[in-house]
């Protein structure tokens, strides 16, 4: 084991009691003159253990702050205050090649213990895992591990520590397969990209790997190459001035490369108008990479879609346009089309653009396609074809194709239900910290689409969709909350937090239940009007529901609100074509006794025949109410009596005026 690698990493946990079985791995990779230490992990590691305010690191109980955490490329920083100064410092190297063997340093559970134990294998072949808007892609590799003891999910933020170089080139972040013999690496050059007060000179960003090609014409140049050598050594201010040179002397890639250093701040600020001239100079010479780097800060950037879609038409144009990137041109011209963004919206011309990017093997090209297939735009809608795409797509690891198979078997659209499938591609892109993967993993543990139902795994599964701002995600941890389940006590504070998160991105569930905590007094105390608020946000929506909520509200009116009829109806009758059932039964009483609308009873029959066929699903009284008049049924005034004292023994203390009206009616008829 190498000691320096051991003992630079450390044991990441959480304070929060629910979670003392989950933990990652952090390791140094800066120490400043105020004692402060930096440590590289992962996003989702962080996330797993409860957010940035849930940290402990080893046992120092110590000023923990996130210098910076980002999603898409699952890449955290965490700074600790006063940190003993003996720790080594990891260097860093982003070259890495295929077949270089590595180890890594982590920790993992034996017996119930956790350890830290070393792991070897080699690198293996580079792929892709997130888009950016210049590099088009967050470069990583996998991981072939050797060792017996194979990954486990705790290893996730560990160093992948080159063994040709000495040096770290990445960090172990998802989990592949149950063996644990094959991972992903991380490349920690994406840190410039998320860490905007990263350290002077500690990392540099690989920008050459889809950007320029090294080994064009213009190579020979010596200034070119000098400035490649001296960016590869992280020598961002010599690189620059070499590349000023060269590029003033007309070579295209140190133009195009200019432009890249002066969009990620290397050798110079940040200064999107001077790289946009360097992009400018570069694609005037017809190189491809620079015309398509040109669109993409046109695009993505600077906002500016119609300028960003002439270079996009030059670059699939472009005879010198390598296949990837004339691929990656034309899925940004789809997406122009899909969107409607600098040119009248078009899903016909759409699919023709992503299905010649898909031909060229372009994974996002080919899951567009997908979905195009699937959802009849732009094409007629065919679902063997979009499962077809699909799974090209994830074969070469895209993480929405995945999601998309999964959700396939999941709901049988188009192919027969299959929920063991469903959890083989759910879970693979939940790995790779997809937030609706993550939810539908979590709804697949609590309903019992995995063997069986497992509330504690679906809680931990919503808890990291929630944390990622899914709002379905959160809104199931409020109904969770709100009833409880083993390990977890029922907490109304808990349930209110998440449902307004919910609602606060407009989820229509989260904003009825929250309007439903209002109206039930649940961790609050009754307030009509807010629970009015909200059960009309999701009404908008077409949640049935909140419809029949407010509905019931305006009918009967409150304190807070005059009676509605005219209002309560058209609620009534929007829920009641959703199947509604309750909505249907008030919908027919206000029909038949002409409460805000004209009387009809014949319509009003309809209806009551509709709510009987389903009487099963009515709650006793309503069903009560149907015997004692007759609506629907036959009158009988006896089964109308027996289900008042029903409802009665349920609990209903309002069926005591009906039972007494009923017996009264019986006591007439008895005496006639």
């Amino acid at each position: 084991m190498n000691q320096e690698l051991h003992k630079s990493v450390f044991l990441v946990r959480s304070n929060i009691p629910t979670k003392n079985g989950t933990f990652g791995t952090a390791f140094c990779i800066y120490q400043d003159r105020s004692n402060y230490s930096y440590f590289l992990t992962c996003a989702h590691v962080i996330n797993r253990l409860g957010g940035p305010g849930s940290l402990l690191l080893e046992d120092y109980d110590r000023e923990t702050k996130i210098c910076c955490l980002d999603n898409l490329t699952d890449l955290a920083v965490i700074q600790i205050k006063d940190s003993p100064h003996n720790i080594p410092i990891l260097k860093i190297n982003t070259t890495v090649k295929r077949g270089d063997p590595f180890s890594s340093s982590g920790y993992s559970i034996d017996s119930d213990t956790i350890i830290c134990r070393p792991i070897n294998g080699k690198i293996g072949s580079p792929i892709t895992l997130q888009k950016t808007a210049i590099n088009g892609r967050v470069d990583a590799w996998d991981l072939i591990v050797e060792d017996y003891y194979g990954l486990q999910e705790g290893y996730s933020g560990s160093p992948v520590f080159n063994i040709n170089t000495n040096t770290v080139c990445g960090v172990v972040a998802i989990r592949t397969d149950d063996s644990g013999t094959k991972g992903i690496a991380i490349s920690i050059t994406a840190l410039s990209e998320i860490w905007s007060s990263i350290p002077k000179n500690l990392l540099s960003s690989q920008i050459f790997s889809s950007s320029i090609d090294v080994n064009t014409s213009d190579n020979s140049n010596s200034l070119f190459k000098a400035g490649y050598a001296a960016y590869q050594k992280k020598e961002f201010s010599k690189a620059f001035d070499l590349f000023i040179a060269a590029a003033e002397n007309g070579n295209a890639d140190s133009q195009n490369v200019l432009g890249l250093m002066y969009v990620n701040g290397e050798g110079a600020e940040k200064d999107c108008e001077k790289a946009r001239l360097w992009f400018l100079k570069s694609a005037l010479q017809n190189h491809a990479p620079a015309q398509l780097n040109i669109a993409d800060l046109y695009k993505d950037i600077l906002r500016a879609d119609q300028e960003a879609l002439p270079w996009y038409f030059k670059l699939v144009q472009n005879e010198n346009a390598s296949v990837e990137i004339k691929a990656s041109g034309q899925f940004k011209l789809g997406i122009m089309y899909e969107h409607g963004k600098g040119i009248p919206l078009n899903d016909i011309e759409a699919f023709e653009w992503f299905l010649k990017s898909a031909k060229n093997n372009n994974p996002d090209g080919q899951n567009k396609v997908g979905e195009m297939y699937r959802d009849g735009r732009g094409v007629t809608q065919n679902y063997e074809e979009a499962f077809s795409w699909f799974q090209r797509s994830a074969d070469q690891e895209n993480i929405q194709a995945l999601y998309n198979i999964g959700i396939m078997f999941l709901k049988g659209t188009g192919i027969p239900e299959d929920d063991l499938k469903a959890f083989q591609y759910i879970s693979k892109a939940a790995a790779k910290h997809h937030s609706n993967a993550e939810y539908y993993l979590g709804f697949m543990y609590e309903f019992g689409k995995v063997n069986k139902t497992d509330e504690k795994q679906a809680f931990n599964w919503y808890s990291i969709s929630a944390n990622q701002n899914n709002s379905d995600a959160q809104n199931r941890l409020g109904l969770i909350y709100e009833r409880g389940i083993p390990g977890i006590q029922p907490n109304y504070t808990d349930a209110i937090k998440w449902f307004k998160n919910a609602a606060s991105n407009e989820n229509p569930d989260g904003e009825f239940n929250l309007g439903r905590m209002y109206y039930e007094a649940k961790g609050t105390k009754r307030n009509l009007k807010e629970a009015a608020h909200w059960f009309k946000k999701a009404a908008e929506k077409g949640h049935a529901e909140a419809q029949y909520y407010l509905g019931y509200i305006l009918y009967y009116g409150c304190k807070e609100f005059s009676k509605d009829y005219i209002k309560a109806i058209e609620l009534f009758h929007a829920a009641a074509r959703q199947d509604h059932i309750l909505s249907q039964f008030y919908l027919a009483i206000m029909l038949d006794n002409g409460f805000g609308i004209k009387k009809n009873s014949i319509e009003a029959t309809k209806w009551f025949k509709i709510v009987i066929e389903k009487k099963e699903q009515l709650p006793v009284m309503k069903l009560g109410y149907l015997y004692e008049n007759g609506k629907g049924v036959k009158q009988d005034y006896i089964i109308a009596l027996k289900l008042y004292h029903k409802a009665l023994l349920k609990g209903d203390n309002s069926a005591n005026v009906a039972i007494k009206r009923v017996q009264n009616i019986l006591s007439i008829q008895s005496n006639v």
